[in-house]
C-alpha cells in the first residue's frame, strides 16, 4: 500500500510539473505530439527527478502534506519563482570581431578577450583561433625546466584583420567575446547562409575568414561578425594570426549554386578613377548559433560526413543537407576544418571588402572528394554531408578507433577515420566518414579540392599493441 501511495504521489507530481510547463510554454501544450515528446525527453526526465527531490525536501521542511496535484503544482511554482533552484545549462560560442554578445534573451557575456593563435608564417603551432582573456594567469616559474631555453615551444600571437569593411581597417587588432545562451543546450554554425532553419534562433552573422590560402600556417574557418569592431590604439602591421575573407573555388564545389571567384573589371570605375577596380563574391559565414525554440529540449549537434541524411535513430532530425568542402589539399593556408556547405548559399554584399583585394589576398573554400573506393563510392566522387540534431541528448562525441559506444551512450553512426594525405601541403582535421557513404550523381571528375583519405596507424609513440602498424582506423559518433 505504501509503494502504491508513493507511485500515486509521483504521478501527481509529474502531472503538476507538466501542467506548469504547459502553462509556461503554451506553444508546446498546443501540440499533442509535443506533450508526448516532452514526457519522453531524457533531459526533462533528468531535471524532473532533481525537481521531485527538491520539492519533496521543501515540503518536508515546511511540514506540508500535498494531497492534490494542484497543491503540488503551487508548491512547484513558488519554488521556481523564489529562485531556490535554477537551470544552469546552456551553450557557449565565441563571437569573433566583437567585445560583446548579441542582444538576445538569455545570452550572457562570459568574458571579452583578444583574438589570437599561431602565426600565419609558422607551419606548426595551433591552427584554431583562440579568445585570450585580458587578465591572463601565468604558468609556474619552473615550467618547463629546459625546453623553452632551447626553442622547443609553440607560439601564440595576437590577430589582425586583413580586410577593410565598416569600422575596421587592414591590420586592426581583433577583439572577441565568449558568450553563453542559457535558454538552449546546443548550437551549430552554418557556412554560406544568413538565415536560420525553422525553429532555430540566430545569434549573429558575418563573414567566413581563415588564413591566406598560400601562407605556410594553416588555420580553421571562423565567423567574423558583420559589424566588426577593433581594439583601440592598435592599428599597426604586426601580423600574427590573420583573418582573410574566404572566396569560393568552383570545381569539386558545384557552380551553380556557388559562383567562382572572379575579378569584375568595371569600365565606368576604370575610366573615372584612372585605374581598374575589382571585387569578389565572398562567402558569408553564419555563426548561426541556432537553437530549438522549445527551451526544454536542447539537443546534441553533429555532422554526418558522406551521407545526405541523418541516422534512423529516435530523436535525431535533419537540420540541413549539404556539400562537404574546405581548404585545398595543396594549399598550406586557408582552413583546416571540413565544412558542410548548404545547397542554397548566400553571398556577401558587393561592397565587401571595400579595400579591394586585387593581389590574391584571400582564403579559399573548395568542394571535397573521396580518395578511396568502398561500397557505393569511387575515387574522386564528390562528398555529401548532413547536419543532424539529436533532441534526446545533450552532447555528442566522435571516438576514433572504435565502432561501438560506451555504456549509456547512443550510437549515431559508425565509419572510417579520414583526413588529408600526410605528405600534402595542406593540413586538415580528422573526421568520421560514414561506413555506408553516398556521393553526388554526375560528379565523378578529378577536380580535387578538400580531400578525404583513410587514416592508417603508425607504431612508435602510438603503442602497438593494442594498435597495429598500417591498419585503417574505424570511428563512431555517439550521443548522450
Amino acid at each position: 500500500a505504501q509503494t502504491k501511495n508513493t507511485r500515486i504521489q509521483r504521478t501527481l507530481l509529474v502531472e503538476s510539473v507538466l501542467n506548469f510547463c504547459f502553462l509556461k510554454f503554451p506553444q508546446i501544450a498546443n501540440s499533442a505530439s509535443a506533450r508526448i515528446r516532452l514526457k519522453r525527453t531524457t533531459i526533462f526526465k533528468k531535471n524532473l527527478q532533481i525537481l521531485q527531490i527538491d520539492i519533496c525536501q521543501f515540503a518536508l521542511a515546511l511540514q506540508v502534506q500535498h494531497t492534490t496535484s494542484h497543491e503540488i503544482g503551487n508548491c512547484c511554482i513558488r519554488k521556481i519563482t523564489s529562485n531556490q533552484f535554477s537551470y544552469k545549462g546552456g551553450t557557449s560560442y565565441t563571437r569573433w570581431g566583437r567585445n560583446d554578445c548579441p542582444n538576445n534573451n538569455g545570452t550572457q557575456l562570459v568574458y571579452a578577450g583578444i583574438a589570437g593563435g599561431g602565426s600565419y608564417g609558422e607551419t606548426g603551432s595551433g591552427t584554431n583561433y583562440l579568445c585570450l582573456p585580458h587578465d591572463p594567469d601565468q604558468s609556474p616559474a619552473n615550467f618547463p625546466h629546459e625546453l623553452e631555453r632551447s626553442g622547443y615551444v609553440a607560439h601564440v600571437w595576437g590577430a589582425e584583420y586583413q580586410y577593410s569593411f565598416g569600422k575596421v581597417k587592414v591590420d586592426d587588432d581583433v577583439p572577441c567575446a565568449v558568450c553563453l545562451d542559457t535558454t538552449t543546450e546546443t548550437s551549430l554554425m552554418i557556412p554560406a547562409k544568413t538565415s536560420c532553419p525553422s525553429l532555430w534562433k540566430k545569434q549573429y552573422s558575418g563573414f567566413l575568414c581563415a588564413n591566406m590560402h598560400h601562407h605556410p600556417g594553416a588555420s580553421e574557418y571562423a565567423c567574423v561578425d558583420y559589424d566588426a569592431e577593433y581594439i583601440e590604439g592598435k592599428r599597426e602591421n604586426q601580423d600574427g594570426k590573420l583573418f582573410y575573407p574566404v572566396v569560393s573555388e568552383c570545381g569539386s564545389l558545384p557552380c551553380p549554386p556557388y559562383e567562382n571567384v572572379k575579378y569584375m573589371f568595371i569600365t565606368r570605375i576604370e575610366y573615372d578613377l584612372g585605374g581598374c577596380a575589382a571585387h569578389f563574391f565572398y562567402l558569408l559565414y553564419l555563426l548561426n548559433l541556432k537553437y530549438d525554440r522549445h527551451e526544454t529540449f536542447g539537443g546534441a549537434f553533429y555532422i554526418r560526413w558522406g551521407r545526405k541524411d541523418c541516422p534512423v535513430v529516435n530523436g535525431t532530425n535533419l537540420v540541413y543537407s549539404g556539400i562537404a568542402g574546405g581548404g585545398a589539399w595543396k594549399e598550406t593556408g586557408s582552413g583546416t576544418n571540413y565544412l558542410c556547405l548548404p545547397h542554397d548559399p548566400d553571398f556577401a554584399p558587393s561592397d565587401f571588402p571595400n579595400a579591394l583585394q586585387i593581389h590574391g589576398l584571400k582564403a579559399h573554400v573548395w568542394g571535397a572528394e573521396y580518395q578511396f573506393a568502398y561500397g557505393n563510392v569511387k575515387v574522386d566522387d564528390d562528398v555529401p554531408c548532413a547536419a543532424c540534431l539529436d533532441t534526446n541528448a545533450v552532447t555528442s562525441v566522435m571516438i576514433p578507433g572504435k565502432n561501438s559506444c560506451p555504456a549509456t551512450w547512443t550510437k549515431q553512426y559508425g565509419g572510417f577515420l579520414c583526413a588529408n594525405h600526410y605528405g600534402h601541403a595542406g593540413a586538415s582535421e580528422y573526421s568520421c566518414v560514414d561506413e555506408n557513404p553516398q556521393y553526388f550523381e554526375g560528379s565523378r571528375q578529378n577536380l580535387d579540392g578538400k580531400l578525404f583519405y583513410p587514416v592508417s596507424t603508425v607504431c612508435g609513440s602510438l603503442p602497438c599493441p593494442p594498435y597495429e602498424n598500417s591498419k585503417y582506423l574505424k570511428c563512431v559518433v555517439c550521443s548522450r
